[in-house]
Formats: C-alpha cells, structure tokens, sequence
C-alpha cells in the first residue's frame, strides 16, 4: 500500500480514467463505502480494495462493469451481495 487514507476518490470514476482496466487499491487505510462512480470503468477488469477498512453495500452500479472478472474485497466490513447486471 501507499499509506493513502479517508474514502477513496469518486473522481476515479471519472474524466479519461474511463478506460481504467485495472484499479489496485489494496493495502491502504480507505474508509467508508466504495464510490457508485466506479461503476462507470467500463473497461474495467480488475478491482482490488483488500485491507482496508471499506464498509456498506457495494454500489449496485458495480454491475455495469460487464468487463470486470476479478474483484478482491477481503478484510472489509461490506454487507449485503453483489449486484447483477
């Protein structure tokens, strides 16, 4: 990790990060629940947020990342399931 702190940025969500393919957050010490912003990676495949301390409901706005084929959100506190396209 990078040491970053506070919730994660919904500006990653954003601008021309809208080709992101892979966003590795793991490691850090994010708090909070994760942005609905993300759910506009499109192209995005890969989503790590391991050990942090992230909670809530994962933003049903995470379905609309058809690309996506792995997600790792170990050691968080996130409650209900994962959402459908």
């Amino acid at each position: 990790g990078n040491g970053l702190t506070g919730p994660i940025p919904s500006e990653l969500g954003s601008g021309p990060r809208g080709e992101m393919r892979l966003l590795r957050l793991s490691r850090n010490h994010f708090t909070g629940p994760l942005p609905t912003e993300l759910g506009r990676l499109g192209l995005l495949r890969t989503l790590d947020t391991t050990s942090n301390n992230l909670n809530g409901t994962l933003p049903t706005e995470l379905a609309l990342t058809s690309q996506l084929t792995r997600l790792s959100l170990a050691d968080a506190s996130f409650s209900g399931g994962l959402p459908r396209a």
